[in-house]
């Protein structure tokens, strides 16, 4: 029979559109076993006056866990809800009745409980809560309920756990329970014909009794049989007790034991994972092999025989093929390779084995998987058997007579595996704070419009300021669930006008982005837009470019100079108002440059005259011009002022003497980024003559001119003057005074 563990049990798989977290709505977290599986209604707030369309999930049943019994199923919800289908006929769906259900049905869990493991017996169900409870439901005639009460129960009741002891794995027999608990220790209750209570008695029990297990021994897992019972130790051993007539308790002999005994592994396997069947039993060792024992007259055991066998043997058939899973059922068995293939082997009157045909098989045959689906985890029954995909559907195949497959259908039975109905789902109603949602449209309906990809729409109702629950009623092909509640998933507040905050300026250099953030309140959430202005608030135009989803920041990338001095303003609207903000100024300036300079040249002027030096410069910040000379031939350097120009880029000195004759200046331009030295310029200066500076030989004639009229020309004295006057040049004025004054003479 199949096994359910906290503990080692198989990963969740959810459907892709289920694959999320649901986080914190309006500061309440969503509660296990509510809406956690379902995304939250959206948006998730409103004014009170209502109005406001809501979008929310339609539940879509997709499973983690699954558990077949005798001729009913079970299985878990990714939202913690159980469900069955099948055999009704003592209550055994928990759903409240005794009808057969050819669909899932919700089992009727206490409020605020979900269910963690699920295990579903011969006629009576288990499921292990979320509050550390067992609760028990359908036949009770052994005391397989555990309640104390010998009454078939309809709804789930709690089974009576022993003081301060809370449940962490639960398997249903065909007649008995078994669990462990929190103290690693078992417990069993039920039919005890065989001695599968295992507390060294044949007494059936009520409630639970401890299992009288060797002392120090601790377990990770059970498996209830027809009348025997397996567990695995921490140190993974099997022990074995009740019935066994065909060696199914794996001990090399065929003795009933009403305690635990070790079941003779072959050396050095440690095992982990145990299922008992009706007349046999499979486990798989942590290396991955598959282990079987027991009965075997229709080839359960897989061996390629019909040989019983009393102590655990490998499956040659799956050597090389490393199982993840296995169970045992009345007369067949199936496992999970890692390979991702399933394998089925025994009796095959009800198409249990999956394989297309109902012909029995000694040796595993390979099941028909949906092309693209793999198998995640697996349940034998009497004759059918239950899988989870990782697509987060149950796939059934095997007898149907009690509807067990849960196809919806009437087939006696199916050959290949084919996915559980779960699809016939509808909303009927959506509450907030208790009070109804309108129908978009309609103001008197309160039907949903389904809006055809997984979600429905709905109205909210006028509703005092405040978070509130939304609550959404639904059913399950045609049968109504218990109603999904997302707690504190939806605010009505009272409407305010905006209010916004003022962008503040920003300074860039060219080439840099801006961005310019403000703050906006109001009741419903003001739409936030943005202007600009370049005529100083004259005139506006719109902004949408760089505008973020929200409206709060406005992002300018890569700035030009032609930006400069524009304004920018935002603007909160919403149905009570509008609020402008104060414009914020965009202010550009160039990138920093290190600075160049060029110039200045000599300069040659004649001795009284102004010299004039001038350069050019690049940079920014725009660059300081300073200025020193050098009389040393630029060896030593001192600062000039005087003469500077106002930008610094002209030099100009006035009334030069001789002695300035020589002189170097350079300039040095100087910004934030750096400085640069012009080259160094001379300036040269020349002396003036007397009389102007005219040309030597007009001089020259003058002279002799002169000294024809005196009658001196021929005088050798005269001539060596004027000759010397000649020779002297630009001193001819000189000699020509020297002249005039002997002629005086």
């Amino acid at each position: 029979m199949p096994t359910c563990s906290v503990t080692g049990g198989t990963a969740v798989r959810r459907k892709a559109k289920l694959a999320r977290t649901v986080g914190v709505v309006a500061g309440i977290s969503l509660i296990a076993g509510a809406a956690g599986a379902y995304g939250v209604p959206a948006p998730d707030r409103g004014p009170e006056t209502g109005g406001t369309t809501v979008t929310v999930e339609v539940p879509d049943v997709a499973f983690q866990s699954i558990s077949a019994g005798y001729g009913h199923t079970l299985a878990i919800g990714q939202d913690g809800r159980a469900y069955g289908w099948g055999h009704g006929i003592n209550g055994q769906l928990g759903d409240g009745n005794t009808d057969n259900q050819s669909t899932p049905v919700e089992v009727s869990l206490p409020e605020a409980v979900s269910a963690v493991a699920v295990s579903a017996g011969g006629e009576h169900s288990l499921a292990l809560g979320s509050d550390g409870s067992v609760y028990a439901w359908g036949l009770n005639l052994d005391g397989q309920l555990g309640d104390g009460s010998g009454i078939d129960q309809y709804l789930p009741v709690k089974v009576a756990s022993p003081a301060g002891v809370s449940f962490v794995s639960i398997s249903a027999g065909r007649e008995h329970s078994l669990a462990i608990g929190d103290d690693g220790r078992i417990y069993a209750w039920g039919s005890n014909v065989s001695g599968e209570l295992g507390d060294g008695t044949y007494t059936s029990r009520a409630t639970p009794v401890e299992v009288a297990a060797p002392e120090g021994v601790t377990f990770t897992q059970v498996s209830a049989g027809v009348v025997f019972s397996l567990a695995l130790t921490s140190d993974g051993r099997i022990l074995a007790w009740g019935e066994n007539s065909f060696g199914q308790l794996g001990t090399g002999s065929t003795a009933v034991e009403n305690t635990p005994v070790e079941v003779v592994a072959p050396g050095g396997i440690s095992f982990a994972v145990i299922s008992a069947g009706l007349q046999h039993s499979v486990a798989l060792a942590d290396n991955g092999e598959a282990y079987t024992w027991g009965r075997n007259i229709f080839g359960q055991l897989g061996l390629g025989s019909y040989d019983d066998q009393h102590s655990p043997v490998a499956i040659p058939a799956l050597s090389g093929i490393k199982i993840s899973n296995l169970a045992a059922g009345y007369t067949s068995s199936v496992a999970l390779g890692e390979n991702g293939k399933a394998y089925a082997w025994g009796a095959n009157t009800g198409g249990q084995l999956g394989d297309g045909s109902t012909d029995y098989q000694s040796s595993p045959v390979e099941v028909g998987v949906p092309t693209g689906i793999t198998f995640t985890d697996i349940s034998l029954g009497n004759s059918h058997v239950v899988a989870l995909g990782d697509d987060g559907n149950a796939y059934s195949w095997g007898d149907n007579s009690f509807r067990q497959l849960g196809s919806g259908t009437y087939e006696e039975y199916r050959t290949l595996p084919a996915p559980v109905a779960t699809s016939d789902v509808a909303v009927t109603g959506v509450a907030f704070g208790g009070v109804a949602g309108t129908t978009p449209g309609d103001i008197g309906g309160t039907i949903p419009d389904d809006n055809g990809d997984g979600t429905v729409s709905i109205v909210t109702p006028a509703h005092e300021a405040g978070v509130v629950d939304v609550e959404v009623s639904w059913t399950l092909n045609g049968i109504e669930q218990s109603p999904i509640v997302y707690p504190g998933a939806f605010e009505f507040y009272a409407q305010s006008a905006p209010t916004i905050t003022d962008p503040s300026d920003q300074t860039v250099l060219e080439g840099e982005p801006a961005n310019f953030t403000v703050t906006a309140t109001g009741e419903p959430t003001p739409t936030v837009t943005w202007e600009s202005s370049t005529d100083d608030g004259v005139s506006w135009v719109p902004v949408t470019a760089g505008v973020s989803e929200d409206g709060l920041t406005l992002s300018l990338g890569s700035v030009s100079l032609a930006n400069n001095g524009t304004q920018y303003r935002a603007i909160a609207t919403n149905s009570e108002g509008a609020a402008t903000s104060a414009p914020a100024t965009l202010v550009v300036s160039r990138a920093p440059v290190a600075p160049t300079i060029a110039g200045p040249v000599d300069q040659a002027v004649t001795a009284g005259q102004s010299a004039t030096f001038s350069v050019t410069t690049t940079g920014e910040p725009t660059p300081t011009v300073t200025w020193e000379s050098s009389t040393d031939n630029g060896v030593t350097w001192v600062p000039v002022t005087d003469g500077v120009s106002g930008d610094g880029l002209t030099l100009s000195l006035a009334a030069v003497t001789l002695a300035d004759s020589g002189t170097q200046y350079r300039a040095t331009a100087t910004n934030s980024e750096g400085s640069a030295i012009s080259l160094p310029a001379t300036l040269t200066v020349t002396a003036a003559d007397g009389n102007g500076g005219g040309d030597p030989e007009d001089k020259e004639d003058e002279v002799t001119k002169e000294l024809a009229v005196t009658g001196l020309a021929t005088s050798p004295l005269f001539w060596v003057a004027a000759v010397t006057a000649v020779l002297l040049g630009g001193g001819l004025i000189a000699g020509n005074q020297i002249i005039r004054r002997r002629i005086t003479t």
